[in-house]
């Protein structure tokens, strides 16, 4: 009986101690969570205006396919736009570039290799005491902590997507926009190109950013990527509200 238990207790530690390490972290994270912050905020014209639109997504990051055009005409007519092609049409010309899309995972196998490292203690400790009938449990429940752990660290990780995105919006003025557009090229180390070019326009143009970010236990990246572009087509259509 005392055998047993001794091999009862040991491995529930083993198995206890392993659970503890990570399973906190992997059960917060179970659930997807996104987030969408635009950086500044855009103030259009009270000024009414037909709700005529053109929109144009480009992607210059590392991940393709995302489908935020569609998405954002769909939202956008939904709030009683019509989106048009020519610009003599257009109101409104909606400009957005995904300029970063990138992921990365965030594995258990840390946390269950510092419990299997407390496993092999507590092994050590039973056969430091010479207790025959504790050791052959103490020494499974050691090599149970070190395997197990590693199997459980490649199992679970807590994945995270982030990414910027960044949007322009032309609205046409009612008067003739008068502007200037400044480049400063560097050349070597100590010499700087400066050029300035002035413009008029009939549209105002307004130009901000959003961050986003998801983060799940083994994240399903296309789930994650769609509740992104949805949040995001929204928060779009809704600086015309």
């Amino acid at each position: 009986m005392k055998k047993f238990l001794a091999g009862i207790i040991v491995i529930l530690m083993a198995f206890s101690m392993i659970g503890c390490a990570s399973t906190g972290r992997i059960i917060e994270n179970a659930s997807l969570k996104t987030k969408v912050v635009m950086t500044d905020p855009v103030f259009l014209s009270v000024t009414p205006k037909a709700k005529t639109c053109i929109v144009k997504v480009s992607n210059t990051s590392d991940l393709k396919g995302v489908m935020l055009a569609p998405v954002l005409r769909d939202r956008l007519i939904k709030g009683g736009f019509t989106i048009v092609d020519d610009t003599n049409k257009a109101n409104y010309i909606v400009q957005a570039n995904i300029t970063s899309f990138t992921a990365r995972s965030d594995s258990a196998a840390k946390d269950v290799s510092i419990a299997g490292t407390i496993m092999a203690g507590t092994a050590g400790a039973a056969l430091a005491s010479n207790n025959a009938d504790v050791i052959p449990f103490a020494i499974a429940g050691a090599i149970f902590g070190n395997v197990g752990g590693a199997i459980l660290g490649s199992v679970f990780s807590v994945d995270y997507v982030q990414g910027t995105v960044d949007l322009q919006i032309q609205e046409k003025a009612d008067s003739l926009v008068k502007g200037s557009i400044k480049t400063e090229a560097r050349q070597g180390s100590s010499t700087t190109l400066s050029t300035e070019q002035t413009y008029q326009s009939e549209f105002q143009t307004y130009r901000t950013k959003f961050m986003i970010s998801a983060h799940r236990t083994n994240i399903n990246l296309e789930e994650a990527v769609a509740e992104i572009t949805n949040k995001l087509a929204d928060q779009i259509a809704g600086v015309f509200l």
